[in-house]
């Protein structure tokens, strides 16, 4: 279960750990727009919001911006270790 947080008047429901980033959605009732989904770092905080009107659609950008996450620390990752290997060769 998340802490209960909120930021910007957005009640945080969901969230997915990537490494040292997050991916929050956030809702709220008075606002606008319903839903809203951040990236969560440690130096930047709540940044780079997608405003949604409905839960699916946040739910579908918050899978779909974790999963991107992943594969870049993955292939960053990837890299790392093929620049160790050839160093060691």
């Amino acid at each position: 279960m998340i802490e209960k947080q909120e930021n910007k008047g957005y009640q945080i429901t969901d969230s997915i750990q990537v490494g040292n980033t997050a991916f929050v959605i956030g809702h709220s009732e008075k606002l606008p727009y319903p839903y809203v989904v951040w990236k969560k770092t440690e130096a930047q905080g709540y940044n780079y919001g997608h405003y949604k009107n409905h839960h699916q659609e946040a739910v579908e950008d918050l899978c779909r911006r974790a999963l991107k996450e992943l594969k870049v620390q993955r292939n960053k990752e990837m890299w790392k270790m093929r620049k160790e290997q050839s160093e060691n060769e």
